[in-house]
């Protein structure tokens, strides 16, 4: 499992990849990690849905909210069978699952991540579907099938019950928050629009932070909010399913760049970290920071709530950057001051040893939280 963490109590990580059940280390108090179990069916609450080709075992991206910080919310995917999709809520002391809703989507679509807004989650049916058969023609399972169209789902946490508002189709992998004002729900997420039905997959599609307001059954409006290119968009923990004053994310310079491990064919090169201001009507970009010459993020921005920080901006924002020149390939842990990005990292750890490959995902876990040895 090597798509995202999600940190658990005293020291247990689970490593999430949505084709196949989680993997549960340890990390200790003196930097040593210890694999707990490979393919973990979280003491049975992932009893099912574990075929590798359909998905299903448990999603990529898990969240925790602001209001109960206790316990992860996700969305995990299927193309099996109805339901479609699946809404877990894992205990963050135990590790075990609490709760499971089914819901029913029209056909299935790659669920890469979802957003909470208070006690709801906000699932995206979008349709980048998953149709295994289209293997027996030589194809991908998943493409871009825009005919299909798009809808925000509202599922409550506790109950299921579930409403749907129309939106314009495109692509959304990975969300930045939600929140409500009143009963008018505000999404945030990055957008794409693939060109072709396989351009998403065959090759790098740029997306950009976009905007939806929902109320009830009804979108009211829906609109790109910068201009800016990015990836892996995050947010002051403290915020997650709150309104936020920010987010933050990372910006590629150029695509085309080396992908060895694919797919996309055409990778991207990323070398700035990017700070959005949420609200206002303008283009939302606000602040930024770019990596020394030569050197790439590696992965996407960690934010760590400073002490007695404000919220939205004032944390840390951790990135890895590795650097491609010849002589020696090195990677550097950079730690940027969220209320101003452009003054440059507060401080800079050299890792010891080669360079880390592109890895994308990290989490933070707390010094304290570290299993003793």
């Amino acid at each position: 499992a090597n798509t995202a963490l999600l940190a658990l109590k005293r020291g247990r990580v689970l490593g999430l990849m949505e084709q196949c059940r989680p993997c549960e280390f340890k990390i200790y108090s003196d930097a040593t990690i210890e694999t707990v179990k490979p393919g973990s069916n979280l003491d049975g609450g992932l009893d099912f849905w574990s075929h590798p080709l359909s998905g299903g075992a448990l999603t990529a991206h898990l969240h925790a909210s602001a209001s109960k910080p206790h316990e992860a919310v996700g969305a995990t995917y299927s193309s099996s069978d109805q339901p479609f999709c699946r809404i877990d809520v894992i205990d963050l002391a135990s590790g075990r699952v609490r709760k499971t809703h089914g819901v029913d989507l029209r056909c299935p679509v790659m669920l890469h991540d979802c957003a909470l807004a208070g006690d709801d989650v906000v699932v995206f049916d979008f349709p980048l579907t998953v149709r295994p058969a289209r293997m027996l023609s030589d194809k991908f399972p998943v493409e871009y099938e825009p005919t299909h169209g798009a809808r925000i789902g509202v599922v409550h946490r506790e109950t299921g019950a579930t409403t749907w508002a129309a939106v314009e189709p495109g692509v959304v992998l990975h969300a930045a928050n939600a929140h409500f004002e009143g009963d008018e729900l505000v999404v945030r997420a990055l957008r794409s629009l693939p060109s072709t039905p396989s351009s998403f997959i065959a090759s790098y599609t740029p997306a950009f932070l976009y905007e939806w307001r929902i109320q009830g059954e009804r979108c009211l409006s829906e609109k790109y909010i910068s201009e800016t290119p990015c990836e892996f968009p995050a947010v002051d923990p403290r915020c997650v399913g709150a309104h936020t004053p920010c987010c933050f994310a990372i910006s590629p310079r150029t695509i085309g760049g080396p992908n060895i491990y694919g797919p996309p064919s055409e990778g991207i090169l990323i070398d700035r970290v990017v700070k959005f201001d949420l609200r206002g009507d303008g283009d939302a970009f606000a602040d930024a920071w770019t990596l020394p010459e030569n050197f790439w993020l590696v992965s996407e921005p960690t934010v760590v709530p400073k002490a007695d920080g404000r919220l939205g901006d004032g944390v840390w924002v951790l990135v890895f950057g590795t650097s491609t020149a010849p002589a020696r390939q090195k990677t550097h842990v950079y730690v940027l001051d969220g209320e101003d990005l452009a003054s440059g990292p507060a401080c800079v750890v050299e890792l010891p040893g080669a360079g880390l490959p592109y890895g994308l995902h990290s989490c933070w876990v707390e010094g304290g939280e570290l299993a003793a040895r």
